[in-house]
Protein backbone atom coordinates (compact mmCIF):
# COMPACT_ATOMS: atom_id res chain seq x y z
CA UNK A 1 0.00 0.00 0.00
CA UNK A 2 0.80 3.61 -0.41
CA UNK A 3 0.38 6.90 0.53
CA UNK A 4 -2.70 8.48 -1.34
CA UNK A 5 0.00 11.20 -3.51
CA UNK A 6 -3.31 13.84 -3.53
CA UNK A 7 -3.00 14.28 0.08
CA UNK A 8 -0.22 16.51 2.08
CA UNK A 9 0.41 16.43 6.03
CA UNK A 10 0.50 19.74 7.44
CA UNK A 11 1.48 21.02 11.19
CA UNK A 12 -0.87 23.49 12.59
CA UNK A 13 0.24 24.34 15.81
CA UNK A 14 0.55 21.37 17.76
CA UNK A 15 -2.15 19.71 15.58
CA UNK A 16 -0.79 17.17 12.55
CA UNK A 17 -3.55 17.64 9.86
CA UNK A 18 -4.21 15.96 6.37
CA UNK A 19 -5.83 17.88 3.60
CA UNK A 20 -6.56 17.29 -0.01
CA UNK A 21 -3.67 19.07 -1.77
CA UNK A 22 -5.62 18.96 -5.16
CA UNK A 23 -6.23 22.85 -5.15
CA UNK A 24 -5.25 26.21 -3.56
CA UNK A 25 -8.64 25.67 -1.39
CA UNK A 26 -8.81 24.04 1.98
CA UNK A 27 -12.09 21.40 1.72
CA UNK A 28 -12.78 21.63 5.89
CA UNK A 29 -15.19 18.97 5.22
CA UNK A 30 -12.01 16.18 4.30
CA UNK A 31 -9.88 17.77 7.07
CA UNK A 32 -8.20 14.54 9.20
CA UNK A 33 -6.47 14.81 12.20
CA UNK A 34 -3.68 12.71 13.47
CA UNK A 35 -2.08 12.28 16.56
CA UNK A 36 1.61 12.52 16.65
CA UNK A 37 2.60 8.60 16.53
CA UNK A 38 0.23 8.60 13.65
CA UNK A 39 1.35 11.82 11.95
CA UNK A 40 5.49 9.79 12.29
CA UNK A 41 4.55 6.58 11.03
CA UNK A 42 2.90 9.04 7.56
CA UNK A 43 6.00 10.74 7.96
CA UNK A 44 8.23 7.69 8.16
CA UNK A 45 6.44 6.03 4.94
CA UNK A 46 7.14 8.23 2.83
CA UNK A 47 5.99 8.33 -0.84
CA UNK A 48 7.64 4.24 -0.80
CA UNK A 49 5.41 1.23 -0.75
CA UNK A 50 4.79 -0.20 3.10
CA UNK A 51 3.07 -2.88 4.71
CA UNK A 52 1.10 -3.18 8.09
CA UNK A 53 4.23 -5.25 9.43
CA UNK A 54 6.72 -2.55 8.49
CA UNK A 55 4.21 -0.33 10.54
CA UNK A 56 4.32 -2.74 13.52
CA UNK A 57 8.28 -2.59 13.24
CA UNK A 58 8.96 0.80 13.61
CA UNK A 59 6.45 0.96 16.11
CA UNK A 60 8.30 -1.32 18.33
CA UNK A 61 11.52 0.12 17.64
CA UNK A 62 10.81 3.82 18.67
CA UNK A 63 8.10 3.33 21.20
CA UNK A 64 8.29 0.58 24.36
CA UNK A 65 5.17 -1.19 22.95
CA UNK A 66 4.93 -4.78 22.41
CA UNK A 67 4.39 -6.16 18.77
CA UNK A 68 0.92 -7.30 19.52
CA UNK A 69 0.04 -4.07 21.39
CA UNK A 70 1.60 -2.10 18.09
CA UNK A 71 -0.36 -4.67 15.31
CA UNK A 72 -3.70 -4.14 17.17
CA UNK A 73 -3.00 -0.24 17.10
CA UNK A 74 -1.66 -0.05 13.79
CA UNK A 75 -4.47 -2.57 11.54
CA UNK A 76 -7.29 0.17 13.94
CA UNK A 77 -4.78 3.21 11.94
CA UNK A 78 -4.53 1.71 8.60
CA UNK A 79 -8.59 0.68 8.90
CA UNK A 80 -9.69 4.53 9.22
CA UNK A 81 -6.91 5.61 6.83
CA UNK A 82 -8.05 3.40 3.95
CA UNK A 83 -12.25 4.51 5.30
CA UNK A 84 -11.15 8.34 4.49
CA UNK A 85 -9.42 6.98 1.35
CA UNK A 86 -5.63 8.33 2.77
CA UNK A 87 -4.14 4.96 1.44
CA UNK A 88 -3.89 3.72 -2.34
CA UNK A 89 -3.29 -0.13 -2.50
CA UNK A 90 -1.43 0.15 -5.71
CA UNK A 91 1.90 -0.23 -5.82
Amino acid sequence: MKRNTNITLRKIGNQYMIVDSRTSRVNLSRVFTLNETAAWLWQKAGDRPFTSAMLVDWLCEAYDVTPETARQDVGNLLKEWRQHGLLSDDE
